[in-house]
């Protein structure tokens, strides 16, 4: 019976993900209107939003704090990027820029991580230690989409994970996508939800 569970899963995770995601957005649209959100994704308005970074040091360096916070490993960070959100918001900056960036930085910054696992691979082969590549069974390149996708909200769970995913070799062009879609999903729901609460306030 597990096991044909587990099939199951195998067959349809290409589709649950993308169901999940549209009806999430959905929600989101539904709640903040979708002529803000198109709004937001205007070419235009997106270039404009660029000039106000690059204008105002205070609000680059805000730009470059929310990059760097998501490139520094969950067990280190200590504050919180919340008050550079809002601010920069405040000042008129895209929302959907400031997502672009939180989400990159943390996709790199696990990156780094995956790095880091790699080398003490390599690391050990140089000891003499017999270590192979994962196979395409091993349970983090089997189930890779919702791993590399959940990464965004487990915390340093999540930074094991990669360091973990690079030492077993799981190759980082097929992961990284997911990296950056799951932290884009998560920042776009929060900043939403924030902005929401910002209006009702």
């Amino acid at each position: 019976m597990g096991k044909g569970l587990l099939n199951d899963i195998e067959t349809h995770k290409e589709y649950t993900l993308p169901i999940i995601l549209v009806a999430v957005f959905l929600i989101v649209v539904s709640n903040v209107g979708i002529d803000y959100i198109t709004e937001l994704l205007d070419l235009n308005v997106i270039i404009q939003d660029f000039a106000i970074l690059g204008d105002d040091f205070v609000n680059t360096l805000g730009a470059i704090s929310i990059f760097i916070y998501g490139f520094v490993p969950s067990a280190f960070r200590i504050i919180g990027t919340t008050g550079f959100f809002l601010a920069l918001i405040a000042d008129g900056v895209n929302p959907f820029i400031l997502i672009i960036l939180g989400a990159l930085g943390e996709a790199l910054g696990s990156s780094v991580l995956y790095l880091v696992g790699r080398l003490l691979f390599k690391h050990l082969q140089n000891k003499g230690i017999d270590r192979k590549m994962a196979s395409t069974d091993h349970l983090l390149a089997k189930y890779r989409i919702f791993v590399y996708f959940s990464i965004a909200f487990i915390g340093t769970a999540g930074d094991i994970i990669m360091l973990v995913s690079g030492h077993q070799r799981i190759g980082i062009l097929k992961i990284f996508p997911f990296l950056i879609l799951g932290n884009f999903f998560k920042y776009s729901i929060w900043l939403m939800i924030t902005i929401e609460q910002m209006n009702l306030g």
